[in-house]
């Protein structure tokens, strides 16, 4: 997946940015004699100007990742020169490159583009350098690769929690309520391509409003945890649970048939009667599941569970009474 760190604006004005400090350093390499420096910086320069025109005028095309990697590649040969060319080889463009490389590079491409790059560097340090001079750049730059790698890993990771935090339920860990709709929306448009179906299972809590003014809230979350819990491990990893007001609990089942989910839902809602929940003596739940009906939207299958849902309730409420 080509997942950028940065969006497409601000990696053409990045771009933008070190063209105009390269041109600005061609008057430095120029004063100093390196004129074949010079000739290839005039060169490389146009290449990441287009590349940030193109980044701006078609924000996501589909070459961007090609292109993304020629650049870097365009990016380091002035680097590579100047260390073949100066006495003492400055370290600056150098220390740019991993730097850039995260900022400009896909996700998939970016770690892959620093090993390369690397191992470049160390042949083209040792044409001209002694091993001890190799050893000391090459030190220094995989220390300041390294460095980046870890600082951007940690973002990724930090960036991947808050999108989980922001995804789940805090109380309970299921699905957040609110990217029901799209969730379920994705599933039946894909089913509209490829002819499969999808599944709900619909889980309510009898009596939940008594059930709330008769427990904390520390005992409500250790029931909601356990509920998704015992669900998770019943569902597969492209299931997903869902948990809404009322203590109802919406289970989507993508390319499910009805019979399946049938088996699913009486298995569910026994193992979770029969758990044993501690300060909670006793769980009851109305269970009901319907499968995706030609030409039906997400509005009319939700609203086809929970008339199920609501014809369930009567009936177990109808055989209480009776059993009295």
């Amino acid at each position: 997946m080509n997942t950028y760190l940065l969006p497409p604006l601000l990696r053409a004005g990045l771009l933008l940015f070190w063209s105009v400090v390269s041109m600005l350093s061609c008057w430095e390499y120029y004063l100093a004699g390196h004129y074949e420096l010079v000739l290839l910086m005039l060169a490389v320069i146009p290449a990441w100007l287009l590349h940030a025109l193109l980044l701006v005028v078609r924000q996501n095309y589909r070459r961007d990742p090609v292109i993304s990697s020629v650049c870097i590649l365009l990016l380091a040969l002035p680097a590579w020169w100047q260390w073949t060319m100066a006495a003492e080889p400055g370290m600056t463009a150098m220390y740019a490159l991993p730097v850039l490389m995260v900022l400009l590079l896909p996700e998939a491409l970016m770690f892959k583009a620093m090993m390369v790059v690397t191992i470049i560097s160390a042949i083209v340090c040792g044409l001209d350098h002694s091993l001890r001079e190799v050893l000391e750049m090459m030190l220094s730059f995989i220390l300041m690769v390294i460095l980046i790698s870890v600082g951007t890993l940690y973002w990724q990771r930090e960036q991947a929690y808050r999108q989980l935090r922001f995804l789940r339920d805090p109380a309970s860990g299921a699905c957040n309520a609110q990217f029901l709709d799209e969730f379920l929306q994705r599933e039946i448009a894909r089913c509209q391509i490829t002819g499969g179906r999808v599944s709900l299972v619909g889980l309510v809590i009898d009596e939940y409003e008594q059930l709330r003014k008769a427990h904390s809230s520390r005992e409500l979350q250790a029931l909601y945890r356990g509920i998704v819990t015992i669900i998770r491990g019943r569902i597969r990893r492209v299931d997903e649970v869902f948990r809404l007001q009322g203590g109802l609990w919406i289970v989507i089942l993508p390319d499910c048939r009805e019979d399946a989910e049938i088996v699913l839902r009486e298995a569910l809602t026994r193992q979770l009667e029969e758990s044993d929940w501690q300060e909670i003596q006793q769980l009851s739940l109305t269970s009901s599941g319907v499968t995706l009906a030609a030409g039906e939207d997400t509005e009319e299958l939700l609203k086809r569970l929970q008339s199920r849902l609501n014809k369930q309730k009567q009936g177990h409420v109808q055989a209480a009474a009776f059993r009295l």
